[in-house]
């Protein structure tokens, strides 16, 4: 038998990154599955640069400043090193840490990563050509890791986040990553020589990425849409309670179904207010003016047809009072931040973004049954229209449609709410960052019989929009 001579495997580096693939096949390949993608891999850089360290960070975007990061992604680039007689030793530690403070519940901060990497040593073999000098640019190739331990558990990497709002509770957070680039060289001089160390940090921006499970449902006909694809909508229900004889009045909100939705995205919505007429009436009917020479039809009898907006509430005529006017439906993007410490909890809840809310148009019977005319009298003089009081206590509906998305970062809003704009929903070690569309029914003050609602659905926002597969997979 013959004995095989044991000899080592050939000393090879694995500090060169691995070569560039093209995603299209070549000549008699075929692709058997793909995963969508938002963007092909950026072709920019970014380079730092100290006294005597150089980091050209490569796959960024063009004009980028700050490099940025996604989930798994390749940390890859070249480092050159001036002003050192010798090499020793080139590394580079990954750093990301979480603080969060609260006047409520105290504080709390950990690091989520902290890896140390060595990409060029002098004990390598194959660097012996450096030993006394340094080498040209290195390159390097390191894996970031999408994961990291807390109370004993695996937990995805927080985003890069910050948030610091006043008030009492006061609270702040702020996650952050960097790269720390160590070289340690020999100086030598006359009288001896000694190792050094020069560092350089880099911050990066860590941004996982994530796209909704499906598009987002869009139409110009609601109704229809909510027969053909009952289950493609959310449905959430709040009531708008009334005191004395008056019956409270349902709110129906209306979103897609998923409810998760990109940072960019444009959500449609729809609202729908069911209570008995002599409700809606009393709700949305201003009180009558004193000359009735100067009625109009719109004074008497209220038609959400009649008001038009595009800033989110309801409009009035403008020689109505304040406390005259229709109630206010607002649609928010709120966004609340909250710390826990040993079980005690403190948030602040932060509006990103504001709705256009639109008056839809009553069915033709709806008009046609519940007004009754005089036909002895002109249509444009005299008392307007009023309710049969006989179908008072029937129910109806009135329809609003309209639609919201994040503020746009240019939009120069509070610095608090700013930052947290192009972050998705996260939980990391205590800190949750969540989202809500509210919709919110504010009557006026002269309706003091009737209670304010404020109706919040929760959702979950992250980083892209839904993109089918692109034409060339």
């Amino acid at each position: 038998m013959t004995t095989l001579p044991n000899t080592n495997p050939p000393l090879y580096s694995a500090y060169v990154p691995a070569p560039d693939y093209s995603r299209l096949p070549s000549s008699g390949e075929q692709r058997l599955q793909a995963t969508p993608t938002t963007r092909a891999t950026p072709k920019g850089t970014v380079v730092k640069k100290d006294r005597h360290i150089t980091v050209i960070l490569e796959d960024q975007c063009d004009n980028a400043v700050i490099p940025t990061y996604s989930r798994g992604a390749a940390v890859r680039g070249f480092i050159i090193i001036d002003g050192l007689t010798s090499l020793a030793e080139v590394s580079v530690k990954i750093n990301g840490r979480l603080e969060a403070t609260s006047t409520k519940v105290g504080v709390v901060f950990f690091d989520v990563i902290a890896d140390t990497h060595n990409i060029w040593s002098s004990n390598n073999p194959e660097n012996d050509l450096f030993r006394n000098t340094s080498p040209g640019p290195i390159p390097f190739c390191i894996r970031l890791r999408s994961s990291y331990k807390y109370d004993g558990a695996d937990h995805p990497l927080p985003p890069t986040f910050h948030a610091a709002v006043s008030g009492v509770p006061g609270l702040y957070v702020d996650i952050s990553y960097s790269l720390t680039f160590s070289v340690t060289g020999v100086k030598r001089r006359q009288i001896g020589h000694w190792n050094q160390t020069k560092r350089l940090d880099v911050p990066f921006r860590y941004h996982p990425r994530m796209q909704p499970p499906g598009p987002i449902m869009r139409t110009a006909d609601f109704f229809s849409a909510v027969k053909l694809s009952p289950d493609g909508w959310h449905q959430s229900v709040g009531v708008v309670e009334a005191s004395g004889d008056f019956k409270p009045i349902e709110l129906h909100f209306f979103i897609p179904s998923d409810r998760v939705f990109g940072v960019k995205d444009i959500i449609q919505f729809h609202i729908q207010l069911i209570g008995p007429i002599r409700s809606l009436r009393e709700l949305f009917l201003p009180p009558p003016r004193s000359d009735p020479l100067t009625k109009s039809s719109s004074n008497n009898v209220w038609t959400p047809f009649n008001q038009h907006n595009t800033t989110g509430k309801m409009s009035k005529s403008p020689t109505s009072k304040d406390e005259d006017a229709p109630p206010i439906l607002q649609v928010s993007l709120v966004r609340q931040v909250s710390i826990e410490v040993d079980g005690a909890r403190a948030w602040k809840n932060l509006t990103i973004g504001e709705g256009t809310v639109l008056p839809l148009p009553p069915p033709i019977n709806w008009l046609e049954s519940d007004l009754k005319v005089d036909p002895s009298r002109s249509t444009n003089v005299g008392p307007p229209p009023v309710f049969d009081g006989t179908s008072l206590d029937r129910e109806e509906s009135l329809d609003w449609g309209g639609e919201i998305q994040v503020i746009p970062e240019d939009t120069g809003s509070s610095s608090s709410a700013s930052s947290n704009k192009p972050v998705g929903s996260f939980s990391a070690g205590g800190v949750v960052v969540r989202d809500f569309i509210v919709v919110s029914a504010v009557p006026p003050k002269s309706r003091r019989t009737w209670q304010e609602l404020r109706l919040p659905v929760s959702i979950r926002l992250v980083s892209d929009s839904y993109i089918d597969i692109p034409p060339e997979f």
